[in-house]
């Protein structure tokens, strides 16, 4: 078997389209065995036909989103990372080609690398990686509407928020941070993104709520402090109301966490927008928080300088 493959893996780059077809087939009847065999070269070759033969991706997207459904990882990360890679070409190809009758397959593949993102540690990791596989692609493709396509993976992973689970929409949003991290200021492009982030803060989930705070946190951080300026009434409007209520709502680890959550974020504003550019935009019942913030932080520094001073202090007098 491992022999047939390394043949036809050799053979991919120059085949025809009925050897391409063969090589599948094979590929297929293999991976769908009930052995407990690896399935590593298998699944090498698929991701190199799907790298070389992108047409394929049209012909049998049907066929390929059932076989890589079946494979199981058995834990091997070398098969979850191929299995994720072929997904990767596939998302990028359906996304491309724009076609309204390719949507529920994009759905499709989405629902796997989402899945992936709230799994463990690892899986979590080479999700990560599709994903961002996936819009590099689309934005380095040489077609001129390459910017239209990562707006409708954006858009794509958007239609997740409106889940009934809980643990989808905060995939969903993991999946949003990391792409406006890659590329903070292209989510200013895509429209009602941070709206209908933000509109989860006041979701009943803690792990939506958690989920959109890390968006919130990811957006200031990496939005220039020009664009940013321009949210941040939207920002506070989100973020602001959970001030009061967080300490009800969340159990008292988790509302050390939240609350910290929000003095990062609101640190970060500050920092880059000015103390009287947030101050202004905050309502009146909100201002004393906003304030304490401010104050806890001057504390911490100068604790830090207390400190540092008497450190020296210390080693010179110990001397």
């Amino acid at each position: 078997r491992c022999l047939v493959i390394d043949l036809a893996s050799s053979f991919v780059e120059t085949a025809d389209e009925n050897l391409v077809n063969t090589i599948f087939d094979f590929i297929n009847t293999s991976l769908s065995a009930t052995d407990y065999t690896s399935k590593t070269e298998e699944l090498s070759t698929l991701r190199k036909i799907l790298e070389k033969h992108s047409w394929f991706c049209s012909v049998r997207i049907d066929d390929l989103i059932y076989l890589l459904q079946g494979v199981k990882s058995q834990d091997d990360n070398m098969i979850e990372k191929l299995r994720l890679s072929c997904y990767h070409f596939l998302l990028v190809h359906v996304i491309k080609i724009n076609e309204e009758k390719m949507n529920t397959k994009a759905f499709l593949i989405l629902n796997e690398i989402i899945l992936k993102l709230k799994s463990k540690k690892e899986s979590r990791k080479l999700a990560y990686d599709t994903l961002l596989a996936t819009s590099c692609s689309l934005k380095n493709s040489q077609f001129v509407n390459a910017q239209s396509d990562v707006q409708r993976l954006f858009v794509m992973v958007m239609g997740y928020l409106s889940s009934s689970s809980p643990h989808i929409m905060s995939g969903a949003i993991s999946a949003l941070s990391l792409l406006i991290y890659n590329d903070a200021e292209f989510c200013l492009a895509v429209p009602n993104l941070i709206p209908s982030v933000l509109v989860l803060l006041q979701n009943k989930s803690n792990e939506v709520i958690k989920a959109a705070l890390g968006f919130v946190k990811v957006l200031v951080s990496s939005l220039h402090s020009n664009n940013l300026i321009i949210l941040v009434p939207d920002i506070l409007n989100g973020i602001l109301p959970w001030s009061s209520i967080s300490k009800h709502h969340f159990r008292l680890k988790a509302c050390i966490f939240v609350f910290f959550f929000y003095s990062f974020i609101l640190e970060i504003l500050i920092r880059k927008c000015d103390y009287e550019a947030i101050n202004s935009n905050v309502p009146k019942k909100y201002k004393d928080f906003v304030n304490s913030v401010v104050e806890v932080k001057y504390l911490v520094i100068c604790a830090l300088i207390t400190t540092e001073i008497a450190i020296e202090l210390f080693s010179i007098f110990s001397c």
